[in-house]
């Protein structure tokens, strides 16, 4: 009578980025022991010495995937962040509005790090991907912040349609698009349900 795990769906992961304005790594702690890649978000880490206890701190206690989000905020901070970067520390988020995003991902890349780049339409993907990015993260106006004209689900099909680079997708899950979220689960009967019905 358990509850039957459901099949994963190939290549599916899921980002835990943490709060805006806090140095606290507890939620991307927790994504990285449960399997999923958890984030760090230092978008206003103007201050590299908390940045790294913060940092240290996430590279201490993951058991898995982890990495950080460096936005506009943290841009001065740049090399002294990566500079001290753990080598555990494997996935790097970057905006697409830094300057220079070409020599960053490039130095990250060096150093042996994934970078994801924020998007938020296809020409900033674009730019992205010519700036050498390994993936993408397609922000939809409903993540908050700075974002652009179209919805997560909506920009995720431009991207994928546009772009070879793996694309997450960054944004909320409202009542138009519940629906969709749930028709393209997969999923397995369990001995409770009928035949090509849904678990319960």
């Amino acid at each position: 009578m358990g509850i039957e795990r459901q099949p994963t769906m190939a290549g599916f992961r899921i980002i835990a980025l943490t709060p805006h304005g806090l140095f606290d790594p507890s939620i991307a702690i927790a994504a990285s022991r449960a399997g999923e890649l958890g984030v760090l978000n230092l978008d206003a880490a103007g201050d590299p010495g908390r940045a790294g206890k913060a940092i240290g701190q996430l590279a201490r206690f993951s058991r898995g995937d982890c990495g950080i989000r460096l936005g506009l905020g943290a841009l001065s901070s740049f090399d002294a962040i990566v500079g001290g970067l753990p080598d555990v520390v494997k996935t790097v988020i970057l905006t697409p509005a830094a300057a220079d995003l070409e020599p960053r991902v490039r130095a990250l890349s060096t150093r042996g790090v994934t970078v994801l780049v924020e998007v938020t339409s296809v020409d900033e993907a674009r730019e992205a991907a010519a700036a050498g990015a390994h993936a993408l993260i397609a922000k939809g106006h409903e993540a908050g912040g700075w974002v652009g004209e179209e919805t997560a689900f909506v920009l995720l099909q431009h991207l994928l349609r546009e772009e070879a680079l793996p694309v997450w997708a960054y944004g909320g899950i409202g009542p138009h698009t519940a629906a969709a979220a749930w028709a393209g689960t997969r999923c397995r009967p369990s001995r409770r349900s009928s035949p090509g019905c849904p678990a319960r």
